[in-house]
């Protein structure tokens, strides 16, 4: 009866996590690299207190990313990533996402949870 464990992640130390699991075999499967251009926009607020929230994910996407393409003509191929801390978070983004993407008569953005 041995335990049988998959880890998978990007930012994991597989060394540290093999020592701490006595041991044990890993293996590496390394990924693809591609280019990527990151955007950090944290929340502000006049309090100093402002938790980052969904709108504010959902404004930065189509207010700074997606407007900086102008119109549909010149968009260039591709995935934004969008870290949040739980599934509703992540439900409420992929609405919100899709509703905008309609508004704004964007039908080649499309949002998966």
């Amino acid at each position: 009866n041995a335990l049988k464990l998959v880890v998978m992640s990007a930012t994991i130390d597989p060394a540290q996590f093999c020592e701490y699991f006595g041991g044990c075999p890993a293996v590496d499967c390394p990924g693809k690299i591609y280019d990527i251009e990151e955007f950090y926009r944290p929340c502000h607020s006049e309090d100093g207190k402002c938790i980052m929230n969904v709108k504010h994910a959902v404004d930065v996407l189509f207010g700074e990313i997606l407007a900086k393409f102008g119109d549909c003509s010149n968009f260039e191929g591709g995935d934004v990533l969008v870290f949040l801390s739980g599934s509703a978070q992540i439900t409420d983004c992929v609405e919100q996402i899709t509703s905008r993407a309609i508004k704004q008569n964007m039908p080649f953005v499309v949002a998966y949870p």
